[in-house]
């Protein structure tokens, strides 16, 4: 019921659902499943395109014993739904519920899919969380050698982190995807600019989560610089986060006349983004994001929406330098800042951006693409 699964899962296994039997099993947190209005509309969109959803709870509270309460939990529903269905696919997305396909490939001998949706015990260690000599990480480390040893195929959001990987020689010789974060482009499209609209002003975007690992400060620094050229205004697409999100602007001393900070549901997200002409965000340049693929990254180009963000990301820098669709910023200091916005100018003046920032999404990021290589792996496996 978060909204990177309506995003990131319903669409490619609705999709999916044409040419295969789908079960869904996922661990809901208790704030999102009393969401009756919401809960009840995706349980009815889920069953009519006829996707088994098992829903489970999810528990945090004493975090190591939770994750093993749920993934116990998990494990005994996966063998009956496994013995149930005679399922021939396990395709897990990240770490900790991939313990239950490895065990399901055991006892059953099934294909498993490990969509390893980033390298998450490097997360750990560079989220704070964990120390990269401790046990959590050491007994990480050997889950994911075994998900790699033993998984049927590996997808990745980046090329960067497969090449990162082989370079280790961790993978051997396994099936290996990239699948990026794919974006539904029937609905992340661009809008027809009417004559006159928007003249002399730039509408700056920024779409979702403002803390972890996503680096605010810098997008309001940008923001100050581009003002400073250019009439600006800035729509803020973000949930929970507007009490941080207005301090930090009254940190920084920028005044907040210009700015437009609301909540939307994802059903809205694509007319929000279609009022922008210039998308923003900066992620935390470590060593784990090179596994990374913003959702938003797509969703911005697919609407004809350049981008500004950092290099040290996925692909990111890659796919925006070459396809001219986006300024990458090396490193986040202000001689950096003011040189970027001559070039987000000089690209917001260049007629053929639109086009070329539709062209990459259809290239890289459709939803069709992205679910015609999960229908070919899955043709193999079976």
């Amino acid at each position: 019921m978060e909204p990177l699964c309506q995003s990131q899962i319903l669409p490619y296994l609705i999709k999916l659902s044409v040419d295969y039997k789908i079960l869904l099993l996922s661990f809901e947190k208790k704030h999102d499943w009393f969401e009756f209005k919401r809960r009840n509309k995706l349980i009815h969109d889920i069953s009519n395109a006829g996707v088994i959803w098992i829903p489970l709870p999810y528990h945090k509270k004493l975090t190591i014993l939770a994750t093993f309460y749920d993934l116990s939990i998990g494990l005994l529903v996966s063998i009956y739904l496994v013995l149930k269905y005679n399922v021939k696919i396990v395709h897990v997305r990240s770490y900790p519920p991939s313990v239950i396909a490895l065990i399901l490939k055991k006892i059953n001998n099934i294909s498993f899919i490990f969509d390893m949706r980033g390298l998450w015990v490097d997360e750990r260690v560079d989220g704070e969380i964990w120390s990269n000599n401790s046990y959590l990480y050491g007994i990480g480390k050997k889950f994911e050698r075994l998900f790699f040893k033993h998984a049927n195929a590996i997808i990745s959001l980046s090329s960067a982190a497969i090449s990162e990987l082989k370079k280790n020689k961790i993978l051997g010789t396994k099936k290996i995807i990239v699948i990026p974060t794919c974006t539904d482009l029937s609905k992340f499209y661009p809008k027809e600019i009417k004559k006159n609209e928007n003249s002399g002003s730039i509408v700056l975007g920024y779409v979702g989560t403002v803390t972890g690992w996503y680096l605010f400060e810098p997008v309001l620094e940008f923001f100050k610089y581009l003002s400073e050229k250019k009439r600006v205004r800035f729509i803020i697409l973000n949930r929970g986060e507007h009490d941080f999100i207005k301090n930090s602007f009254l940190i920084k001393k920028i005044p907040m006349d210009n700015v437009e900070l609301k909540s939307v549901l994802h059903d809205d997200v694509p007319d929000e983004i279609q009022k922008m002409n210039l998308g923003i965000f900066f992620i935390k340049p470590v060593y784990s994001k090179i596994a990374s693929c913003a959702t938003k990254l797509g969703e911005f180009l697919a609407c004809g929406i350049p981008c500004i963000t950092n290099h040290g990301i996925g692909d990111h820098t890659e796919i925006l330098n070459k396809s001219k669709t986006g300024v990458i910023i090396n490193d986040l200091n202000q001689f950096e800042y003011s040189i970027a916005v001559d070039k987000t100018l000089a690209l917001l003046n260049d007629p053929d951006t639109r086009s070329r920032c539709r062209n990459i999404a259809e290239d890289y990021f459709s939803l069709h693409k992205g679910v015609d290589l999960y229908s070919k792996l899955y043709s193999t496996l079976i």
